[in-house]
């Protein structure tokens, strides 16, 4: 009798276990069960809000619940970084970003801590047509112009830049290949940049070709330069500067990277890399975004934490000419 009753009481915790690891995965397969919020640390009109924006309803179509873009670019972006931190870390929060994340470290824009407190879950995409461009009636549309002119007549080109972003990060590596000063004027995002160029109240923006592409075909907007390392194929006549004999160091190509608070649960994290690698390998999707000038560029898992390591390198070399750099 005691034996049937220690054999019937293995049966049910049997039982019980396998119910519950069922459950578990029930539960588990069940994410995500609402909308989901993609943090943009950028007001709109920028590369990164424009990627967000081209991400946002693909993912939708991946994961079936509505995926919602909230531009965060308060104090220099670090509204969108505190909101993404100081959120659950249930998978229901994530922040994009490119280049920022790492110049607004070493440019102590964000503090460092940070690094720790945000996780990459994946990169997405990449820019590597970042650029120079001035207005086509410039008498600085070429490398060689625009050295001579730096060098001659030291801070009085005026260079749209911002404190502890890329763009801060291409002046700065310009100048010092090119043995020159800008003058150094702080706007906030990539669409006032845009606007100051135009309006004449800088004379030269870093840029991607997706953001000024229909300036420069209308002849409003002359390209100096790509500030990548190679040219990308997607322009393949615009010469980078390495070319035209100004090496800046770092390649400046803008890749796209999704970060979550850490601690959020790894299969949440694995459903959305999974979910942003299928939305880059869907043909019409990449047909759509590759006519703004981006290609590819997914990196999950382990691939995605050793890539963002080693990113950081080219940035951190920058670390004393930044802390240097007087406005």
């Amino acid at each position: 009798m005691r034996k049937a009753i220690a054999t019937f009481i293995l049966i049910v915790a049997a039982a019980s276990m396998v119910f519950a690891s069922g459950s578990g995965e029930s539960a588990g397969s069940s994410y995500p069960e609402r909308t989901i919020t993609l943090v943009c640390p950028a007001r709109t009109g920028g590369d990164m809000d424009q990627i967000s924006r081209l991400l946002a309803p693909a993912l939708k179509d991946e994961l079936g619940v509505q995926v919602v873009v909230q531009n965060m670019g308060e104090n220099g972006g670090n509204a969108g970084v505190n909101h993404t931190i100081e959120s659950d870390a249930d998978g229901y929060t994530f922040i994009m970003f490119n280049g920022i994340y790492y110049t607004g470290i070493v440019g102590k824009k964000f503090d460092a801590s940070i690094d720790n407190e945000l996780s990459i879950v994946c990169t997405a995409a990449k820019a590597d047509n970042q650029i120079l461009v001035v207005d086509a009636k410039s008498d600085i549309t070429t490398a060689d112009k625009m050295a001579k002119k730096i060098q001659k007549n030291p801070n009085t080109v005026k260079f749209a830049a911002t404190i502890g972003s890329p763009s801060q990060f291409h002046a700065v590596a310009t100048e010092k290949a090119m043995n020159g000063k800008f003058k150094k004027v702080d706007v906030a995002s990539g669409s006032d940049k845009l606007v100051a160029l135009l309006s004449g109240e800088v004379d030269i923006v870093s840029s991607t070709h997706a953001l000024v592409k229909d300036y420069v075909s209308q002849g409003t907007i002359a390209v100096v330069g790509s500030i990548c390392s190679e040219r990308s194929d997607l322009y393949p006549d615009t010469p980078t500067f390495k070319e035209q004999g100004y090496d800046l160091g770092p390649d400046f190509a803008a890749t796209y990277m999704m970060l979550a608070k850490t601690g959020t649960p790894q299969e949440y994290v694995d459903t959305m890399a999974n979910a942003v690698k299928n939305v880059m390998s869907n043909p019409e999707f990449l047909a759509s975004i590759e006519k703004l000038g981006y290609t590819p560029s997914v990196r999950v898992g382990k691939e995605a934490e050793e890539w963002k390591k080693a990113t950081f390198s080219n940035f951190t070399s920058m670390e004393e000419d930044i802390a240097n750099d007087k406005w």
